[in-house]
C-alpha cells in the first residue's frame, strides 16, 4: 500500500550523484529535510549520504521515513543517529510477525522492525525523536487497538504514535481491492483507540477530514497533506468547520467517492494560535 510508484527506490534512477544534486539546491532553501523512498536505508550508498547531511546540515531537522529493518543492526543504527537532529520515523503494521509479515511480504521483517525500534530507542539522544507510524488499510484497521497494545507494553517511551489513513496513490492505488478501506468502515473500531490515547506520550491522526472522527478526538487530528492534493465535497460547502478541516484526498473521491462526508454537529472549539495550519483544533467543548 505503499503510496510511491515502484521505481521511486530505484538506485539506479536516483543515484548518489542526483541525490547530492538535490540536496545541493535545497540546503540553503528549506528549514527540514525528508529521506523517503521505497527503502531509503538500503541505497547503497546511504552511509555516504548520510555522512554528507551531517556535515553540511548541522543545525536543519532531517526525518528518516523507514521499516526500520536495517537499523536492526546496532553499527548502522549508530550511523544513522550522528544526524544531530534526526527524527525517525518507522511504519509498523501488526502486532506481531503473522499480521506484520502478511503486509510487507517478507518473512522475518516484524522480528527486525522491532529490534530497530529498539535500537533506535537505546541509542538516540535527547533531541532526536521516534515516531512509530499506522497505517489504516484493509488489512490493518480491525486490529490498530492490538498494534496500540503492543508498541505501549513494549517501546512505552516512543515519543509519537500517528495514525495514517491510507493515501490511494502509487501501489495502494494498484492494489485498492486488497487494501482499499472507506472511512466508514474503519470508524467502527475508532472508539477502540480511544481509551488507549493515554498510554503515549502524542498521538495524531493524519489524512482524516473532522466530520469521519468522533469530536473528542478532534484535537488529535492534524493536516499535513497539501493544498494540491486534496479537495472538498458539494456537501462541505456549508460545513461550519471546513476552516479547521483538511478536506478530502482527491484520490479517495474519484475511487471511493463523496457520499460519507456531511457536517458535523456544531461544537465549541479551541483554536490553535501558533501552529493553526497544521494542527488548528487544540481542544473542543463537548
Amino acid at each position: 500500500m505503499c503510496t510511491n510508484p515502484e521505481d521511486f527506490g530505484d538506485s539506479k534512477k536516483y543515484s548518489y550523484q542526483d541525490v547530492y544534486s538535490r540536496l545541493m539546491s535545497q540546503e540553503r532553501k528549506e528549514d527540514n529535510l525528508t529521506m523517503t523512498g521505497g527503502e531509503p536505508t538500503i541505497h547503497p550508498d546511504f552511509t555516504k549520504i548520510i555522512e554528507y547531511i551531517k556535515k553540511d546540515f548541522v543545525n536543519m531537522e532531517v526525518t528518516l521515513l523507514t521499516n526500520g529493518r536495517r537499523l536492526s543492526y546496532p553499527a548502522f543504527a549508530k550511523k544513522c543517529l550522528e544526524i544531530k537532529n534526526l527524527q525517525v520515523a518507522v511504519s509498523l503494521h501488526g502486532y506481531n510477525a503473522q499480521t506484520h509479515d502478511r503486509i510487507t511480504l517478507a518473512k522475518g521483517s516484524f522480528a527486525q522492525t522491532v529490534s530497530g525500534i529498539t535500537n533506535i530507542l537505546k541509542y538516540k539522544n535527547s533531541f532526536q525523536g521516534l515516531t512509530i507510524r499506522l497505517v489504516i488499510t484493509k488489512l490493518t484497521y480491525k486490529y490498530v487497538h492490538k498494534i496500540l497494545d503492543f508498541i505501549s507494553d513494549k517501546f512505552p517511551k516512543v515519543d509519537k504514535i500517528v495514525i495514517m489513513f491510507m493515501e490511494i496513490e502509487g501501489l495502494a492505488e494498484k492494489n485498492i481491492d486488497f487494501v482499499g478501506l472507506t472511512y466508514k468502515e474503519w470508524q467502527v473500531y475508532e472508539s477502540l483507540i480511544k481509551p488507549r490515547i493515554n498510554n503515549f506520550r502524542q498521538l495524531r491522526f493524519y489524512h482524516f477530514p473532522l466530520c469521519v472522527v468522533a469530536v473528542d478526538l478532534w484535537k488529535y487530528v492534524w493536516r499535513t497533506l497539501p493544498e494540491e492534493e486534496l479537495t472538498f465535497s458539494s456537501q462541505c460547502k456549508k460545513c461550519w468547520c471546513k476552516k479547521y478541516c483538511l478536506g478530502i484526498h482527491k484520490a479517495y473521491v474519484k475511487i471511493i467517492g463523496d457520499e460519507e462526508f456531511s457536517p458535523p454537529k456544531k461544537t465549541i472549539i479551541k483554536a490553535v494560535g501558533t501552529n493553526f495550519q497544521n494542527h488548528p483544533i487544540a481542544d473542543v467543548d463537548c
